[in-house]
């Protein structure tokens, strides 16, 4: 039957163990062991020196650990930045996990009442999800200026006064707060729309027989069977905004934002520590703060029980299509902006009008970003970075997800908790002591040290696991007994019956590498291995105010990433489909 492992003898103080049982051993252990290894060195040591640094005081510029007991922590509990961090941090993420969760739900119920235009609705809703975090917060951040944003010039239409979103430092919090949502409710969407599509109809139906509608049967059936998606919507978000850093980066790192003391993320204030004062000690004694919290955090949510209110019965056709649209238009409008504002002369930027289109439309923005950035090169070293992340986690995933999946060996259970675990994990809680490792390899600058942390996928493993579980054991046996060895099942077999999952992944992993920031903008300083996310980030320092040249760049960022979503739209929609099936 379909998930059936091969049961190995796993008793090794038996003394007759035959020489097939050793074979398998010796398949499963060799197989493991390249992949086991990149997670000793890649997440299991750097996790583990972030725990023992944070009780030393210890600094990159000097070899000398001193051991200083609980000090750093003391020190931290005192610190008014980390203070402001924790709170800022706490505020972003309960307000994106719950805003995110009730839109993205709201949404979700209406997009699946059979209407027309649904897969329009939800392929517009996605499109944020794979922008990449920098152009994002780059044109948000015009949109948010005080002075020439498109934001503020439709207050004054409408009579109201002008604000400083991102120089208060409250109504920044807030502004970046709604960019989270914005770029985060399409994939809560989506989640939702899988889970909702799984509840069978039998029990609407049933329902219906007993004259039940509207809120009751939202309440008292839709929610109930949709917990357990609303329950990995909610840890996987909470864990997403605990690490948030490129907005607050990107939006309050110059003038035109607030000062960074007063808006500091958790993960922010790390990599300051870390990073730019060169405190391993006390950052990594904030990163064990930061660990923790999330870890705590998702085992309460995990744990307790979710509930939320239930909504009126809403009216159908018309007014389903304007919740739709008003949607829609609210996530279609900052890439209308950007595309505009890039094709407008910079006199007409400046005006104080508000302009839908310009007078006169010019290409001499982007004739001035070609030529003040090397835009091919930073595609370039982006695509090589994704292409060998993808084929990394492919070939690794699909082996030791085959290995876990169809075989019982001795330290099964345990290789695989150890490995799952790290999933939970966030790779800023360990960069500090990844950046030595990586540093001690002599790998500053390099493509291999910008690939580093996206050569293994700890979900990786566990989705193709719970692919390859599907297969019938009887198609591998069958191989067996036409005297078929386990890789040549595994390559023969088992990879051709997992294309869709393998395709889903590499989605993942290209998507997951493409928008990297924090970890590239960490380990090289040459410009010739900037990335295109890293690249924009640098060419926005350099041309803060000039609007036209810098939503040219975010086009030309964006590009690539939308041509390719629209081609694989599909494919990239069915493989989040199946993450959230399988996980």
């Amino acid at each position: 039957m379909p998930g059936r492992a091969l049961t190995i003898n796993a008793h090794w103080a038996r003394p007759a163990v035959s020489r097939r049982t050793l074979g398998l051993y010796v398949f499963c252990y060799l197989g493991l062991a390249p992949t086991l290894l990149l997670f000793l060195y890649l997440r299991i040591i750097p996790i583990l020196t972030t725990l023992a640094a944070g009780f030393y005081n210890w600094d990159m510029i000097r070899p000398i650990r001193v051991f200083i007991g609980l000090s750093n922590y003391a020190e931290l509990l005192r610190d008014p930045n980390f203070q402001t961090a924790l709170a800022n941090t706490s505020t972003l993420a309960a307000g994106s996990v719950v805003l995110g969760t009730v839109l993205a739900l709201g949404l979700a119920v209406t997009v699946n009442a059979r209407i027309t235009g649904a897969p329009i609705y939800q392929l517009v809703y996605f499109l944020p999800v794979v922008t990449p975090w920098v152009p994002v917060t780059v044109v948000w951040k015009r949109i948010y200026d005080a002075r020439f944003g498109p934001l503020n010039k439709v207050l004054a239409v409408v009579g109201l006064p002008a604000q400083a979103w991102l120089v208060d430092d409250r109504l920044a919090l807030i502004s970046i707060l709604i960019v989270m949502v914005w770029k985060t409710l399409g994939y809560n969407l989506v989640m939702f729309l899988v889970g909702l599509n799984n509840i069978p109809q039998e029990y609407y139906e049933a329902a219906a027989v007993d004259g039940a509608s509207g809120w009751k049967v939202f309440r008292n059936i839709t929610l109930p069977l949709l917990r357990p998606m609303l329950l990995f919507v909610v840890v996987i978000s909470t864990i997403n905004a605990f690490n948030v850093f490129t907005p607050v980066f990107m939006m309050t790192s110059d003038i035109q934002g607030a000062a960074a003391k007063l808006v500091r993320t958790l993960v922010y204030d790390m990599w300051e520590n870390g990073f730019r004062y060169f405190k391993v000690g006390y950052a990594s004694a904030e990163a064990a703060m930061l660990l923790a919290t999330v870890l705590v955090l998702t085992l309460c949510v995990q744990g307790g029980s979710l509930s939320m209110p239930a909504p009126r019965a809403a009216a159908r056709g018309l007014t389903l299509h304007a919740i739709l649209l008003t949607a829609a238009v609210v996530m279609l409008l900052p890439f209308a902006w950007m595309v505009t504002t890039s094709l407008t002369p910079s006199a007409e930027i400046l005006s104080p009008s508000l302009r839908l289109w310009p007078a006169h439309p010019t290409l001499t923005h982007y004739m001035d970003v070609i030529k003040a950035a090397p835009w091919l090169n930073y595609f370039w070293n982006t695509v090589v970075i994704s292409t060998a992340s993808a084929l990394a986690i492919l070939l690794s995933s699909s082996l030791v997800g085959f290995i876990f999946a169809k075989f019982a060996f001795p330290g099964r259970n345990l290789l695989f908790i150890i490995v799952l675990s790290t999933a939970m994990i966030p790779f800023e809680s360990y960069m500090v002591p990844f950046y030595l490792q990586i540093k001690a390899l002599g790998w500053v600058n390099t493509y291999a040290g910008i690939a580093a942390p996206l050569l293994i996928m700890s979900f990786g493993i566990f989705f193709m696991r719970q692919s390859i579980m599907t297969i019938p054991d009887e198609l591998l046996d069958a191989a067996r007994v036409d005297g078929a060895s386990e890789f040549y099942i595994y390559r023969r077999v088992v990879l051709p019956l997992s294309k869709p999952a393998l395709g889903a992944l590499a989605i993942l992993a290209v998507q997951n590498a493409w928008a990297f920031f924090i970890w590239p903008m960490i380990v090289t300083s040459d410009r010739s291995r900037f990335t295109m996310e890293l690249g924009l980030a640098m060419f926005q320092r350099a041309f803060t105010v000039e609007y036209g040249r810098i939503t040219a760049g975010s086009v030309i960022t964006v590009i690539p990433v939308l041509i390719a979503f629209l081609i694989l739209r599909r494919s990239i929609i069915r493989g989040i489909t199946l993450a959230g099936l399988k996980g």
